[in-house]
């Protein structure tokens, strides 16, 4: 985020779910709770595949 808006990431922070695949579950869990179908989301991690691993984890999660 730093690198793509060149500010720094705090005013950003409450908006993004970051962490471990609990971490995000618990930040989006509640706009799916109240009716959210679609979600976008761009991983950011050490490499493609950690990547996709979490996303993969955080929408089978999400999805049940």
């Amino acid at each position: 985020m730093q690198r793509f808006y060149g500010m720094p990431f705090e005013p950003f922070e409450k908006y993004t779910p970051v962490g471990t695949a609990d971490d995000i579950v618990a930040f989006l869990e509640p706009f799916v709770e109240a009716g959210a179908k679609t979600l976008s989301l761009k991983a950011c991690g050490p490499d493609p595949e950690t990547e996709l691993e979490v996303i993969a984890e955080v929408a089978a999660r999400l999805r049940r």
